[in-house]
């Protein structure tokens, strides 16, 4: 036990811990001691003249100081800060908030980002994150912080994408202040993910594929849905396929880049949305024969537009060569959807739908995947397991169908005692 008048230093210098002996001092020598200047990472502990125990340490300049109750605490305060110094964390980013953390972090990890993604990422991040638990101190982040920040958001109507989406970002961020040293463990690895549960797609079954097909037969988006509803490419590959690209003689296409459109910047040309994005799909017949069709009207409309053509070598575009608009292109498919009395489904439920069709006529779950460019065949299981247990218990049928063995009465045969 210490009494109010007395002071106890500690020194915590390249030699660690050092513990100077306790001495008596007036309140006035107290003051004199929390002014002396210490070198670079050196630090004190000494009571205030309030009665508080006061832990200070200098780094390059800049003193840290801390008040605790009592001299244990204090100590364990300045042991971890040698720890984590030699660790090389940064411990001048103690006061560091979530908001100027997330600021600086996502200034620098944009650039690794696609550009639908960095819309994405920042829309979360100033929409959610920073109005959530921007003002907390990144250092004391919690995971029951971070839970109550999910549930908040629900409570205010957050959709479960949305919550899950929040988390996902937040998540790599920590992760990277982590390595960074900001902090020293990640509080969002140990919180419960948001559930959410994907919307339920609509497919066009084989009879509303024909018939889609047969009524656009002369529309000039025919070769796009035939594309679509046969190969599974995304939209963003579709706009960016180019004549280039596609190999009549060996009736290949090759997927390479996409185009997206951005808000407040237009379509832009980037990369697929995995490695495993760039891949070649054989082409049927019925494809090879709707895009040859679709080259002679394009011809047509480049005479038309005459001097107004920007070319590009873009299969699918504008009537002057630029890439499409994804709104226009939806309208557009309404209504030939509306004409062919097919009930609406969204554009990307063509890739759905061609999914559908493969797996339905058993094509291997593996080459489905490649087809429609997932980055494993996990992925294509998760999305359609529904189809792959249809299947399953198609196949169990059949097998009762193959295996039915005829129920033969056997005579039971006494045997007498001897």
């Amino acid at each position: 036990m210490v009494c109010n008048n007395c002071t106890l230093t500690t020194a915590y210098g390249s030699k660690g811990l050092q513990i100077h002996k306790e001495v008596r001092v007036s309140k006035q020598s107290v003051t004199k001691r929390h002014r002396r200047y210490r070198g670079h990472k050196t630090g004190t502990i000494f009571k205030t003249p309030e009665g508080k125990i006061r832990g200070q340490y200098s780094l390059e300049g800049k003193r840290i100081s801390k008040t605790f109750t009592n001299y244990t605490d204090a100590e364990s305060w300045f042991k971890d800060i040698s720890r984590r110094l030699n660790l090389g964390y940064e411990i001048e980013k103690e006061s560091m908030t979530v908001e100027e953390y997330l600021i600086f972090w996502f200034s620098r990890h944009k650039d690794h980002l696609r550009p639908k993604t960095i819309i994405q990422y920042e829309d979360i991040i100033t929409r959610y994150i920073i109005p959530g638990i921007g003002k907390r101190k990144l250092e004391g982040l919690s995971v029951i912080g971070i839970e109550d920040f999910y549930a908040a958001m629900r409570a205010n109507g957050a959709s479960d994408r949305t919550r899950k989406l929040s988390h996902s970002v937040l998540r790599c961020a920590l992760e990277k202040a982590k390595k960074y040293g900001y902090i020293e463990n990640n509080p969002a690895d140990n919180v419960e993910i948001p559930k959410y549960k994907h919307k339920e797609m609509k497919v066009l079954d084989a009879t509303e594929v024909n018939n889609l097909l047969a009524y656009s037969h002369n529309h000039p988006d025919n070769a796009l849905y035939f594309l679509a509803l046969t190969t599974g490419m995304r939209m963003g590959e579709l706009f960016g396929l180019r004549w280039s690209d596609i190999n009549f003689h060996l009736g290949e296409l090759y997927i390479r880049r996409q185009i997206l459109f951005i808000p407040k910047e237009g379509n832009l040309e980037g990369p697929l949305k995995t490695e495993s994005g760039a891949r070649t799909i054989e082409l049927s017949n019925g494809v090879i024969d709707a895009l040859l069709r679709h080259r002679e009207y394009q011809e047509s409309i480049k005479l038309m537009a005459g001097s107004r053509w920007k070319e590009q070598g873009l299969v699918f575009c504008t009537l002057v060569g630029t890439p499409r608009n994804p709104t226009n292109t939806r309208k557009i498919f309404n209504q030939v959807l509306d004409g062919a009395g097919i009930n609406r489904i969204r554009f990307h439920d063509m890739r759905h739908t061609a999914a559908s069709l493969l797996l339905n006529a058993g094509v291997p779950l593996l080459k489905v995947s490649k087809m429609l460019g997932h980055s494993k065949p996990s992925t294509t299981l998760d999305i359609y397991a529904h189809l792959i247990q249809d299947k399953e218990r198609l196949a169990a049928k059949t097998m009762d169908r193959l295996v039915s063995p005829t129920m033969v009465e056997i005579p039971q045969i006494i045997q007498a005692e001897i």
